[in-house]
């Protein structure tokens, strides 16, 4: 299985995203830069992305590695003892007793998906004595439906922070929303998902290694798939030891093999999985395209009843990425 990255599109998404926000741009890059590569990721939009945001603080340190000098957000649970240029995030109650005392350091408000955050009531009670002093302070849209409540909520939230803290609320949906605060976080729009125009900068292909005929009643694969009728089958080198999961029960999942949507059938092994290639020509050394122009992270997704997130993040490759 190959995976290749185009670099030039992730800018160009980066550039689109800061435009038409008319704010600043903190760059998401936690899970590998949604499993585009963190490192190649954050190189490439250094100049453009004025924050970078990590999940953990290892994440965030291998952001700093790479030399960027944008100050880095963790905007998950985990701590810093206050390192330059990272700033750890205050998740609970208990959490601003110990990272309250940093020089730097953001708050998460709830305002309703109940993840992260202090409850505006827990926020009434730390500003008893006047207001708070964070570098930073945001919460996440989880429903469109509850965004307008949840800005209510926030905007609130924000008259406990003293006028210089930073304000953050909308990451890759920020297009609906009229404040738009300090910065977005943008995260999926990047690797060209979540809007219209984006550029789909990762590409992941395998090849056929086999091309067989198979009769009517004989098996396919492990388990019990029984060929329906006479058929061609492709042997493709990928499987779910390298993130391209197992069909459950009752799924029909499709690949691209010579500009072709085929079907997968069998159940997908550890190395490998196979396809319907009846009367296509198909042979051994042929492109397979499992997210590409003609089949993207948004397709598979839906075949999988997910989201682009997860099918992005799920690939384990086995060779060296490719960036162009």
């Amino acid at each position: 299985m190959k995976i290749t990255v185009d670099l030039a599109a992730i800018y160009h998404n980066a550039v689109f995203v800061r435009k038409s926000s008319g704010v600043a741009l903190c760059a998401v890059v936690k899970s590998d830069a949604y499993g585009h590569g963190l490192e190649e990721t954050v190189r490439a939009l250094d100049g453009v992305a004025d924050f970078f945001a990590a999940a953990t603080y290892g994440e965030a340190l291998r952001i700093r590695k790479t030399g960027v000098k944008s100050d880095v957000f963790i905007l998950g649970a985990d701590g810093t003892n206050g390192e330059k240029n990272i700033i750890p995030t205050v998740v609970s109650l208990d959490d601003y007793a110990g990272k309250s005392r940093l020089a730097r350091f953001s708050v998460a408000v709830n305002t309703g998906m109940n993840r992260y955050g202090l409850n505006p009531n827990e926020l009434e009670m730390i500003a008893k004595n006047g207001k708070i002093k964070a570098f930073s302070v945001f919460s996440h849209i989880f429903n469109a439906k509850y965004a307008l409540k949840q800005a209510e909520i926030f905007n609130m939230a924000c008259d406990r922070f003293e006028p210089y803290t930073l304000r953050h609320l909308y990451a890759s949906n920020y297009a609906f929303a009229e404040n738009k605060y300090d910065f977005i976080r943008a995260g999926i729009a990047l690797y060209g998902y979540g809007y219209e125009g984006g550029e789909r900068a990762m590409t992941v292909e395998a090849k056929v290694v086999r091309v067989a005929f198979v009769k009517a009643g004989e098996f396919i694969g492990y388990g019990d798939c029984v060929t329906p009728r006479d058929m061609e089958i492709a042997t493709v080198d990928a499987g779910y030891g390298d993130g391209y999961p197992r069909l459950r029960k009752g799924e029909e999942r499709h690949a691209v093999i010579n500009g072709f949507r085929v079907k997968i059938i069998g159940q997908v092994c550890m190395d490998a999985f196979f396809a319907d290639v009846t009367g296509l020509k198909v042979k051994a050394g042929d492109d397979v395209v499992l997210i590409g122009d003609d089949y993207d992270a948004a397709d598979a997704a839906k075949e999988r009843s997910t989201i682009a997130y997860e099918v992005l993040t799920s690939f384990k490759p086995r060779q060296a990425v490719e960036y162009k």
